[in-house]
């Protein structure tokens, strides 16, 4: 799953990153689908600076 992530990350493939979060054991045992978006959602914002621009 990190690799998965990472991937994403590198490719700026937002879908990849979703399913990999998607995917981590942890992250599905506590969190439903829409809180996962929602988690997800709020890591890109608040490291949008960050990240580069989608292309």
């Amino acid at each position: 799953m990190q690799e998965q992530a990472v991937r994403a990350g590198l490719d700026s493939d937002e879908t990849a990153l979703r399913r990999a979060i998607e995917f981590d054991p942890l992250t599905a045992a506590a969190l439903d689908l829409d809180a996962i978006d929602a988690m997800v959602d709020g890591l890109l914002g608040a490291n949008a600076e960050c990240l580069p621009d989608p292309e």
